[in-house]
């Protein structure tokens, strides 16, 4: 639902259309990969994916099993495990 006055609803539409995601993410529930943490690069599970609009939600494979999200589906925030 758009609210407003006079708004063209279908060009609304067209544009949020095109912001969709339409490519598959490379890592799926279960996998384990690398994350980009403060301190550098830590070993994580993927444990959801497209969680509050973020591609990835990771489980850090530390003592807390710390929950963070990899904000981007690219190298630079959440890469495969090198040797995998």
């Amino acid at each position: 639902v758009f609210i407003g006055k006079d708004i063209d609803e279908e060009s609304l539409k067209e544009g949020f259309m095109k912001c969709r995601v339409t490519e598959e993410l490379r890592f799926a529930v279960g996998d384990m990969v690398e994350a980009r943490c403060d301190g550098g690069w830590k070993p994580a599970k993927v444990i959801k994916i497209w969680d509050d609009g973020h591609p990835y939600r990771l489980e850090v494979q530390d003592r807390e099993k710390t929950n963070i999200f990899g904000p981007v589906d690219e190298d630079v925030c959440v890469r495969a495990v090198p040797g995998a």
